[in-house]
């Protein structure tokens, strides 16, 4: 507990930028667009994703859009997306639908070593009926999806009031779980943003030795090897011009839908 306060502290002191934005998530002062710039919000990946997503929606005269979280588990995540969904609603005057995947049962029993089963405990993540019930019911207007994706996302884009998507974050770690998520993107144009702003949690770090040949990485590839019309790139150089450098820059992507009948209008971002 001592060395780990030291750690805390010396991070601090070295990088004084870490408790203005923790003051700041505390204290929401300014707009949402000012916050999002200094990272001053729980899950700025999120806040980044949804802002944006509504931007570029506005900017292609849609009146509503949606984003999407895959990998809810206790549900932080989701509850912080709809927060910041509220707040961009306000903001720009679209209507933004908010939507989170989980298969409900955790992490399974894997031998594929594509899913990186020496990384991820089985059984984790698992928050059970119950659970998705008192979740559900704190929910403003996002809606939980339990079920195996390959059919509830489906079913989703076959609603007639589903709004196109506009951001995605994708928080699987498994290889499996991950390509089965990306079947969102095999969808008509109506139901997708000419480019949709994605966001891949288990990309980075050193501790799982993430590469591009399990894991989320390789559900990318993979993708992008299925796919002609539509590709899934790395936000080149995204941290360059972020106010404050962080680890989750490294998972910015975007889907490219280049056959988008809006994909070469221009939209000023």
């Amino acid at each position: 507990m001592f060395e780990r306060n030291i750690e805390r502290l010396l991070k601090v002191l070295l990088n004084p930028q870490i408790a203005v934005k923790h003051i700041w998530r505390r204290i929401p002062v300014g707009s949402i667009e000012l916050r999002e710039k200094f990272d001053a919000f729980t899950r700025p990946s999120y806040a980044w994703g949804v802002i944006n997503a509504a931007k570029l929606a506005r900017n292609l005269g849609r009146k509503s859009v949606s984003v999407i979280e895959f990998g809810v588990a206790e549900g932080y995540g989701l509850m912080d997306m709809e927060k910041t969904a509220l707040a961009a609603e306000k903001k720009y005057g679209i209507e933004i639908q908010v939507y989170g995947f989980d298969v409900g049962t955790g992490n399974v029993v894997s031998n594929d070593f594509r899913d990186m089963p020496y990384y991820w405990n089985p059984g984790a993540y698992d928050f059970g009926k119950e659970y998705a019930q008192k979740l559900s019911n704190k929910l403003k207007k996002a809606e939980l999806i339990v079920g195996d994706v390959r059919n509830t996302v489906k079913k989703l884009c076959e609603r007639r009031d589903f709004a196109p998507i506009g951001f995605v974050s994708f928080d699987l770690g498994f290889f499996n779980n991950t390509k089965d998520a990306l079947i969102v993107f095999d969808t008509d144009d109506k139901n997708v943003l000419p480019r949709v702003l994605c966001y891949f949690d288990d990309v980075m770090g050193d501790g799982a030795l993430h590469n591009e040949f399990t894991g989320e990485l390789l559900a990318i590839k993979e993708f992008n090897n299925d796919h002609g019309d539509q590709k899934i790139a790395k936000v080149n150089g995204f941290s360059i011009n972020r106010i404050i450098k962080s680890p989750w820059n490294e998972g910015v992507y975007a889907l490219h839908r280049f056959r988008h009948a809006d994909y070469n209008r221009f939209t000023g971002t």
